[in-house]
């Protein structure tokens, strides 16, 4: 879980939906120095190759600093040789919201 390309996955997950969320073009709020800290491993199946990750995403908005916890998921998938990285995201688009609202 604490692998840093699994998460500059999940940054990168992260990041692209925020770019694509259009409130934060709207609201012209800019999310600025990124990272995914705090990483915790949930579960991992070692036959899968599976494993349940939980982290902070901290961020800089142009209205402050937060941080919010999220899951990701890393399987690693045979026939590509290589790892997927999949994010549950829905508790941090709120909380740049909230940051961005105070």
């Amino acid at each position: 879980c604490n692998d840093q390309a699994a998460k500059d996955s999940a940054k990168e997950i992260i990041m692209s939906k925020i770019d694509n969320y259009g409130w934060f073009k709207d609201m012209n709020v800019s999310v600025t120095d990124e990272n995914v800290v705090d990483v915790e491993t949930i579960s991992k199946d070692e036959d899968l190759k599976k494993y349940s990750c939980g982290a902070k995403f901290s961020y800089r908005t142009n209205r402050g600093t937060g941080e919010a916890y999220f899951e990701y998921d890393i399987s690693y998938l045979e026939d590509k040789g290589e790892a997927e990285v999949t994010v549950d995201f829905k508790k941090i688009i709120p909380s740049i919201m909230s940051t961005a609202m105070n």
